[in-house]
């Protein structure tokens, strides 16, 4: 909301996350995706546009296939990318939100991060934006010390291919689980009905 507010833009979408049981997204439905997003700790975000078209889940520059298995994105071709905006973000889920986003040097004095951020996985090229915009933000007093140094340096930020169309975050903390008031068995999906074959007598 807090970003929102400070550029007067449409909301950034988020993409897969967790599943009710913790597994895998769609591991209920008998086709999971991907090899991560399981124990509750790790989303995917949209990538913030800057012509004004929804800010969902977008390829924001041109692909290319390295050895043909990874997707990356070719140097120099970023577009369309609210880069800004981004790295604003990524600064609020590091320091967390402050009254009216307001700027407190003093981060004993700040409420803190909803959740601690442990990785950021990105395309390299957004990486390289994301760093180009962070002295301005800093500047304008946007963005604290502690961000602006968590983004700037190596280690949260990481690269990876096939995230050309937006940020994988994982979060620390424990592995999530789900309450045995709302544990219940799936419904099985046509494949496993089919592959179980009939059943009664």
């Amino acid at each position: 909301r807090q970003t929102r507010i400070r550029f007067k833009s449409n909301a950034i979408a988020i993409g897969d996350a967790t599943q009710w049981n913790g597994d895998r997204p769609a591991t209920d439905r008998g086709k999971p995706r991907h090899i991560h997003h399981a124990e509750g700790r790790e989303v995917d975000i949209g990538l913030p546009s800057s012509d004004d078209s929804p800010s969902l889940l977008r390829r924001r520059c041109e692909g290319v296939l390295v050895e043909q298995d990874e997707l990356k994105c070719a140097p120099g071709t970023v577009r369309d990318l609210d880069v800004r905006r981004l790295a604003y973000f990524l600064s609020l889920l590091i320091d967390g939100p402050t009254p009216g986003g307001r700027h407190v040097a003093d981060a004993a004095r700040r409420p803190g991060p909803l959740a601690v951020v442990e990785t950021i996985l990105t395309d390299q090229a957004y990486i390289d934006e994301i760093r180009k915009a962070l002295p301005a933000l800093r500047r304008k007093r946007w963005i604290h010390d502690e961000a602006y140094g968590a983004l700037g340096e190596e280690g949260l930020l990481r690269p990876s291919s096939w995230h050309v169309d937006h940020l994988h975050i994982q979060f620390q903390g424990e592995r999530a689980e789900v309450p045995a008031v709302l544990r219940f068995q799936a419904e099985p999906s046509p494949a496993e009905r089919k592959a179980a074959g009939p059943t009664g007598g």
